[in-house]
């Protein structure tokens, strides 16, 4: 590989790492440039009648891993991923992303925006398309902070490197958290040169921080009562599977 590849192939490898071998979407002017990198990234692009459908599509194919976990089969996407354009692309698609988020499934958002200098100007007197003409060129980011675990607007970033590690941050706490993640692309970022080193650094979606005196608590409250009982009953909530806990919910059924 060479030493420098286009942050579009990055991000794009970086979604093949987490076993995720298609990218839904709609092909919109901000990201146009993106699409020349999905083959090289061996990446399928599915494109789609419209970007709600594109976000349905993607929450499937995320909970395509979930049944892989239900057959101890590791071979599933571990992310499902849809590109849409800022703006209309993004809204025509937010009701598919908190549907995704109400269900907790781990879906990676990637929004091909203005150029960073666009972005950056919040000039009405600039109107920009797709923008709502009034300044506020970071209204659809907010908007998705509500409906997801982790945003990356890489056009605030003060290089390119930085950009590659907070898209690498949100993949990871998608798959953790098993929530949507938002990252938006300025258009005149998706061919600037990432180091194809940073993609031997493993992304970290093995541990999520917590609180292992408050989980000790429970846990020992469980086992108390586990004991008391004559005949359990246990029934696993649906959240196992995104939380690959599936093999563990087996392995108590038995030992109890």
């Amino acid at each position: 590989m060479a030493k420098t590849i286009p942050l579009a192939q990055y991000l794009f490898f970086r979604l093949r790492q987490l076993r995720c071998h298609s990218i839904h979407g709609v092909p919109g002017d901000f990201f146009l440039r993106a699409l020349d990198y999905v083959c090289p990234a061996r990446l399928a692009w599915i494109g789609n009648a419209n970007e709600l459908c594109a976000g349905y599509a993607a929450d499937g194919y995320a909970r395509a891993g979930h049944h892989s976990a239900a057959r101890r089969n590791d071979s599933g996407p571990e992310v499902g991923a849809l590109f849409t354009t800022y703006g209309v692309g993004e809204l025509s698609a937010i009701n598919a992303i908190a549907g995704s988020y109400a269900e907790s499934v781990h879906v990676v958002h990637l929004v091909g925006s203005p150029s960073r200098r666009s972005m950056l100007a919040r000039s009405a007197a600039r109107p920009v398309h797709h923008a709502l003409g009034d300044g506020r060129m970071e209204v659809y980011a907010e908007m998705a902070k509500h409906i997801t675990c982790a945003q990356a607007q890489l056009h605030k970033m003060s290089s390119v490197g930085e950009a590659a590690e907070a898209y690498d941050e949100v993949l990871e706490q998608c798959v953790l958290r098993s929530k949507p993640g938002y990252v938006s692309v300025p258009y005149d970022m998706m061919e600037a040169p990432v180091p194809s080193e940073l993609l031997q650094k493993a992304l970290n979606v093995s541990h999520l921080a917590h609180d292992v005196a408050t989980e000790d608590k429970i846990v020992s409250r469980m086992l108390k009562k586990l004991q008391k009982s004559r005949t359990p009953l246990l029934i696993a909530d649906g959240l196992a599977y995104p939380f690959n806990l599936v093999n563990e919910a087996n392995s108590l059924v038995e030992a109890a």
